[in-house]
């Protein structure tokens, strides 16, 4: 009786696994990964394969990568000046570092500010005159600018397509600032104020100590303001007395690199 009995229960069970029924189980979630993420196409450039993805992946990560980099973009204005301009250059040649110089339109100066551009610096636009008229009236700022831009293009076949404001920006009124960069937008220009600043242009600047005091004094001014900072512009001046800010560059340049900035001009700028 029991081997009947046990013939007809593994018969039944043979006929229940034929009709494709089975013990209920669990289900182990699966991990995500490439295969199985859903792409949505919307059209042929768009990622087709696990190797277009990885390969896309690879190049956006190395853009990011590159963007994330630390750039200091160095500035001089007020210039070009036969003493400390060449000096300058002397020093960022050797450092293999190109810079912006926001320049003033001077006579007889042909040479250095040929240098600046075959050397691989920018010329900017620091305006004509350098004054403070040129903020009363709108009119008389976009004469100034183009007066400028004239001064240089006619001297070096050059256009100059970034400007620096005399004074910069802080502190004016910003009505004042947003027709200005409106009449810059226009004629092909962005303007640039600084970061941080060596502060060479403080009067009192003689009086705080000897030589070596004062350099390093200006090298902290930029050393020691950077903090979070992945863009950084760095002010200073090369008019014929800033004799201290060439003395205070190569500190700057070595300071900067051991902080992970590498240098840029301007005209490569991006927020």
């Amino acid at each position: 009786m029991r081997s009947k009995i046990s013939i007809l229960y593994i018969a039944f069970i043979c006929a229940f696994l034929a009709a494709g029924c089975g013990l209920p189980r669990k289900d182990i979630p699966q991990k995500e990964s490439v295969d199985t993420v859903p792409f949505r196409l919307e059209n042929k450039n768009e990622i087709t394969s696990k190797n277009d993805f990885a390969g896309k992946t690879e190049e956006k990560e190395k853009k990011e990568e590159k963007y994330d980099n630390k750039i200091a973009y160095i500035t001089i204005d007020d210039g070009p000046s036969t003493n400390n301009t060449v000096a300058i250059l002397d020093i960022l040649k050797k450092a293999e570092i190109k810079a912006t110089f926001f320049v003033l339109p001077k006579n007889h100066m042909d040479d250095i500010y040929a240098r600046i551009i075959n050397e691989g610096h920018v010329l900017g636009n620091h305006s004509y005159s350098h004054s403070n008229h040129i903020y009363a009236s709108a009119d008389d700022f976009e004469k100034d600018v183009l007066k400028a831009k004239a001064f240089i293009y006619n001297k070096l076949n050059y256009t100059t397509t970034v400007f620096r404001f005399p004074g910069g920006t802080l502190g004016r009124k910003k009505s004042i600032v947003q027709k200005r960069a409106d009449i810059l937008e226009k004629n092909g220009y962005r303007y640039f104020d600084w970061d941080v600043s060596v502060a060479d242009t403080d009067p009192n600047l003689k009086n705080y100590g000897d030589e070596k005091f004062i350099v390093n004094l200006m090298a902290e001014n930029v050393l020691h303001n950077t903090s979070g900072k992945k863009r950084l512009i760095v002010l200073m001046h090369d008019d014929s007395a800033k004799i201290y800010t060439v003395k205070a560059l190569p500190s700057i340049i070595e300071g900067l690199k051991k902080q992970g900035y590498t240098f840029d001009v301007l005209t490569n700028y991006k927020k």
